[in-house]
């Protein structure tokens, strides 16, 4: 699990633990899925892996979906990777994020974090983006691939955004528990719009303003189990 602090200037460097817990002392700790929740990769996915013969929809994109359309792991990956790693300047934000990222970053009592799984031959990716794109986080947390729980516990993290139900449920899988402690809310988007979340443990907004409104209701009532 890769650990990172982004600095003033949207450089990166390597955090320690104790570079975290500092970031965190008192705050309300936001985390934030990258892929899909901040960047909006599903239509590049679709040109991507259509390129490679195949004649899918923006809701087939998704990992298990496409592969269950038929398509081989091996051309999603191509494809998907492709997308995730565009240029800043082709790979759309998500609508709405710097209107409602910018409100979130104001407040003072709290700490945003990406927690992603990404794995670390994909972060000086997110790292130009976000420099491109100039959004300031507090830290970074890649996971490469494996459950995103360690992570989030590791920046005692409040309430998680992430448009992955799999990842959601796999958080849950290994704590049934642990949406008392942070908030797990699965974030809408164009490549999962139509899909079926049936945990009453995870809960859902629809894209970046429907997220101010759940971030804002949380912040008023000062209990992140109080949803």
């Amino acid at each position: 699990m890769m650990a990172i602090i982004q600095e003033d200037n949207f450089n990166c460097r390597h955090a320690e633990k104790e570079n975290f817990l500092k970031l965190i002392k008192n705050k309300f700790v936001v985390a934030l899925d990258f892929d899909g929740v901040i960047t909006s990769p599903g239509e590049l996915k679709k040109i991507y892996i259509n390129e490679l013969g195949y004649r899918l929809q923006i809701d087939e994109v998704e990992r298990d979906i496409c592969l269950s359309k038929g398509v081989p792991l091996e051309d999603y990956k191509k494809g998907a990777y492709r997308a995730y790693t565009e240029k800043p300047s082709l790979l759309p934000l998500e609508k709405d994020f710097k209107e409602v990222f910018y409100k979130i970053r104001n407040f003072e009592d709290v700490s945003v974090f990406i927690v992603s799984s990404r794995y670390d031959y994909m972060i000086p990716h997110l790292e130009e983006y976000l420099k491109f794109h100039k959004i300031k986080v507090d830290g970074i947390i890649a996971t490469s691939e494996k459950n995103k729980i360690e992570g989030l516990k590791k920046i005692n993290a409040h309430v998680f955004f992430d448009d992955s139900i799999s990842k959601l449920k796999d958080i849950l899988h290994h704590d049934p528990e642990f949406y008392r402690k942070c908030s797990l809310v699965l974030f809408r988007n164009n490549q999962n719009v139509n899909r079926v979340q049936d945990s009453s443990k995870i809960g859902e907004v629809a894209g970046w303003k429907e997220l101010e409104n759940f971030f804002e209701k949380i912040k008023s009532g000062n209990n992140h189990n109080n949803i």
